[in-house]
């Protein structure tokens, strides 16, 4: 019975976690930082390499450090509707 809730709960977990990862990314733009491409992409309901492939031909701006590609804040927001208030420097 223990493996059966043991399971139970792992399957909640991994179904929490695109709902966590989706307020992570609104989280992370409202503060103004990039977003890393794999949970934008599940936010906005593409796939990660639909995002890949408008960011490769230019449609959609990204940043490269490293490895790892983000899209920065304002643009993130943009593709998720979301309104932005601007941040005086």
């Amino acid at each position: 019975m223990q493996a059966c809730e043991s399971a139970a709960a792992e399957t909640k977990a991994s179904a929490e976690a695109p709902r966590r990862a989706a307020g992570d990314v609104f989280s992370r733009i409202r503060e103004g930082k990039n977003v890393r491409v794999a949970p934008l992409a599940e936010a906005i309901g593409m796939s990660r390499g639909g995002l890949y492939g408008a960011i490769e031909s230019g449609d959609v701006e990204a940043v490269k450090i490293g490895r790892a590609v983000f899209v920065p804040a304002h643009v993130a927001g943009r593709l998720l509707g979301m309104k932005l208030d601007a941040v005086a420097a």
